[in-house]
């Protein structure tokens, strides 16, 4: 297997499984797993990224509309990943007059497999270009 296809696999695959992972931790709820929300998306987005990788032939770096297939689908799972990351550090609104609320919300915060995900959408474009041949690369 082509090493540029061996790489976008690998962060593929890794985004696959950070899709199951816990994403949000929580006081008394405890983990939510990204699978219970976007990670359904995310699950999708990165099982297209792996199969473009293992299409056609596999000695060969990928042709440039897989490569382009690969970019898109896994750049939008990690900026799924990108934008729950910030949507969970900017804090979660809270009354002000409900002290339990405001004790609840600050235990949220996120866990491994979103961090996961935001690498491993980075991972498979940079990966994508970084080790494509010259010539397959014509767009």
């Amino acid at each position: 297997m082509h090493r540029q296809r061996s790489g976008v696999a690998i962060a593929a695959g890794a985004g696959v499984i950070a899709s199951f992972l816990p994403w949000v931790h929580a006081p008394i709820i405890g983990s939510i797993n990204g699978i219970q929300g976007d990670g359904q998306i995310t699950l999708v987005l990165f099982a297209i990224a792996l199969l473009l990788a293992l299409l056609g032939n596999r000695a060969a770096s990928m042709s440039s509309w897989l490569q382009v297939g690969a970019i898109l689908s896994a750049g939008l799972a990690g900026g799924i990943g990108i934008h729950k990351l910030i949507t969970f550090s900017g804090g979660i609104p809270v009354d002000d007059h409900n002290p339990f609320a405001k004790v609840m919300v600050q235990g949220v915060g996120t866990d491994v497999g979103l961090y996961l995900v935001a690498v491993a959408g980075a991972a498979v474009p940079i990966l994508t270009l970084a080790m494509a041949e010259k010539d397959s690369v014509d767009w």
